[in-house]
């Protein structure tokens, strides 16, 4: 028997009630700086896939959307000639599942081998 608990080998979210997966929709797999996704984020969102374009844009940007990762960090990853401009409702949507799918992929190669 241990005499206590091992630690994670790693500081990142885990498959927990924090990792996003329990949110609808569009907002799956989506987290906040160590919780869930905020409410002025999911407006954000909202907003901009109702009516994408700059403006929009500029106030979505910069919310983070994957722990320390902004919704421009995901379009600048899924889309690197195209990141000068603002996505398109679609290029956004897949470019925030293609992130939510890199950080679940992250954590399942951090998390130990049990068999």
């Amino acid at each position: 028997m241990l005499p206590h608990a091992p630690t994670a080998p790693f500081p990142t979210a885990s498959r927990s009630g924090n990792d996003g997966m329990s949110e609808p929709g569009i907002f799956k797999g989506l987290r906040g700086a160590g919780g869930p996704l905020p409410a002025a984020t999911k407006d954000a969102l909202l907003a901009y896939l109702g009516r994408p374009g700059d403006p929009s844009w500029s106030r979505l940007a910069t919310h983070d959307v994957l722990e320390g990762t902004t919704v421009a960090d995901l379009w600048l990853r899924a889309s690197p000639a195209a990141s000068r401009r603002p996505p398109n409702a679609a290029e956004l949507i897949r470019a925030l599942r293609a992130g939510v799918r890199a950080g679940l992929t992250s954590v399942n190669m951090a998390m130990p081998q049990t068999h």
